[in-house]
């Protein structure tokens, strides 16, 4: 069984609660195998953020504690626990390309990477017309090993210059409060 399969989200932990306490708490239910406390930098020191995982030996451990209808309570609060939800693995078949030449066009890329199956190209364009031209790229290929094969030299020529070939990161969607956030900007001076 996967470690998926077998770690609680354990929620409303004291920020003094230490992972040895977690671990010892949860291990009523089962075999711990890990307990981790998430934390964060604020003012110069690391502290809690107030939630933790628990990772069971066994599916038993795991679901006695999902399970369990009696208020856990750790060092005075009252423990909210849950099935972890398991981490977003994605997909690594995408590269970007910065600082490429203005003017450069799909069909470029798509010479520069000849020989490479090439699922799309994006250049990303201003959506204001008098905005400066976006000099970047994404290159999604049609699997993993083909980016691998396309990213070894780790630079591409674009119209007679040298340009680095990284590996893409995941967009991320900025949600603020379940909605999408919407800046808006401060009037122009007059």
């Amino acid at each position: 069984m996967s470690a998926e399969n077998v770690t609680i989200y354990a929620g409303n932990l004291n920020y003094n609660t230490t992972q040895e306490t977690l671990k010892a708490s949860f291990s009523k239910f089962g075999e711990v195998v890990d307990a981790r406390i998430i934390t964060a930098f604020f003012r110069g020191q690391r502290r809690s953020r107030g939630f933790g995982f628990v990772q069971f030996k066994d599916a038993n451990g795991f679901n006695a504690a999902v399970n369990n209808k009696d208020a856990l309570e750790i060092d005075q609060f009252k423990v909210r626990i849950v099935a972890a939800k398991p981490r977003v693995v994605y997909p690594k078949d995408t590269v970007f390309l910065g600082n490429i030449p203005e003017n450069t066009t799909e069909n470029d890329i798509r010479e520069a990477f000849k020989g490479f199956n090439i699922a799309e190209v994006r250049i990303p364009v201003p959506r204001n017309s008098n905005a400066p031209a976006r000099h970047f790229a994404f290159v999604k290929f049609e699997t993993e090993e083909v980016q691998k094969q396309a990213s070894a030299p780790k630079n591409v020529s674009l119209k007679g210059q040298e340009i680095p070939i990284r590996l893409a990161r995941p967009a991320r969607r900025r949600i603020f409060r379940g909605r999408r956030r919407q800046v808006r900007r401060a009037p122009k001076a007059q």
